[in-house]
């Protein structure tokens, strides 16, 4: 139980407990680190399985609308019942290589331009046949 002056000093239980019991704070870490003897905050968590439905569900719209980004991809997949998190949807994306293909710029003439050559008199000048 915590004590009334603990409370006014503003500390948590798990603070409390750690410095009045030491012994029993011990217990409850190593507890909490299980057989391992890790720290569980250093331990980092296996990443869930990706949906494969989703990823095919993407490469299948993608093909379909070439012009179309990761957003767009995302929107018509919520349509469908496929909502997940932005940033997760990109991953994906990148993962498949879907990304929008560049547009290639407009061609330009080099140089300098010539004014066109006039037509000779002799071409000019000739009957219509």
């Amino acid at each position: 139980m915590i004590s009334h002056n603990a409370e006014r000093a503003g500390l948590s239980p798990l603070t409390h407990a750690s410095m009045c019991c030491p012994v029993a704070w011990q217990s409850i870490v190593n507890a909490r680190e299980g057989a391992t003897g890790v720290d569980p905050k250093t331990v980092r968590r296996d990443r869930p399985p990706d949906n494969p439905e989703v990823r095919e569900e993407m490469k299948a719209i993608a093909s379909k609308r070439r012009r179309f980004g990761y957003r767009r991809i995302g929107v018509l997949l919520e349509r469908k019942g496929m909502i997940m998190n932005h940033k997760k949807l990109y991953r994906l994306y990148t993962e498949e290589k879907l990304g929008v293909r560049r547009r290639r710029g407009r061609k330009r003439a080099r140089g300098s331009r010539t004014p066109m050559p006039a037509p000779s008199c002799a071409q000019a000048c000739a009957p219509s046949q």
